[in-house]
């Protein structure tokens, strides 16, 4: 072959290279492109996708604060169903609200404290007693007898503590709280010097009250909506006897 003719051939063969190089080249570019696009769109996607579901949320969280707020007004404004109970109430008498709670008061309890001190008599003195009398062995019988004698003050202190003293069920009628325990009692509205409500306590206070008396209340999360929806609208309404 002539030497031209192996230039042409080699001139072809790396012109070929080249072009394969640079469509592989090419392509290398593309895939990574597509890839990086495809990255930012995912990416991209993704966000929204998260900004949509919190914006959801946010949502469903807003209408249920305002179905819980419609909810809590409408007890307040003494819109509240009756509920049935196996207690029996007065004539007229209708139930709204139920649950368990504790009755809580101040017991006092006396304590007593003796203070013991021992005083120590004299060996000798007796003794010499003892000798006198009887002799030798009554001195002997008189130091085997010598001993202590015990001398003690006692103290009374009045110790006060809350205590459970009844476990029972709570009822508000449009007349009157209702308690059943080991004791039954009933608390009229009208005779309420004032009340509160903290965390699951609720104290009552009333003309025959215990010293120190409050309720635990169990599982009633609404218990003092209901009594001011109650005392503030039922009752008032019992008053004027519009129900």
């Amino acid at each position: 072959m002539k030497k031209w003719h192996q230039e042409i051939w080699f001139r072809l063969l790396v012109g070929a290279v080249l072009l394969v190089l640079c469509f592989y080249v090419r392509v290398f570019f593309v895939v990574v492109l597509g890839a990086l696009l495809f990255w930012v769109w995912r990416k991209y996607h993704f966000t929204a996708k998260i900004r949509i579901w919190i914006a959801m949320q946010k949502a469903e969280n807003e209408r249920r604060e305002r179905e819980e707020l419609a909810r809590k007004e409408k007890i307040l404004s003494g819109m509240i169903d009756s509920i049935t109970t196996t207690f029996n109430l007065k004539n007229g008498e209708a139930a709204y609200l139920q649950f368990n709670v504790d009755r809580i008061a101040e017991k006092e309890y006396v304590e007593t404290q003796t203070v013991s001190k021992a005083k120590k008599q004299g060996v000798l003195t007796r003794a010499i007693v003892g000798g006198v009398l009887l002799g030798p062995l009554g001195a002997l019988g008189g130091a085997a007898t010598a001993g202590e004698k015990g001398t003690g003050k006692t103290t009374y202190n009045t110790v006060k503590r809350n205590e459970t003293i009844d476990s029972g069920t709570m009822v508000f009628t449009n007349k009157r709280i209702l308690f059943v325990g080991k004791a039954m009692f009933s608390i009229y509205y009208d005779n309420i010097v004032s009340s509160s409500f903290a965390c699951n306590i609720l104290t009552i206070k009333y003309p025959e009250m215990m010293a120190g008396e409050y309720f635990r209340v169990y599982n009633c999360k609404d218990c003092y909506l209901y009594f001011k929806g109650i005392t503030n609208n039922l009752v008032k309404l019992e008053m004027l006897g519009l129900t």
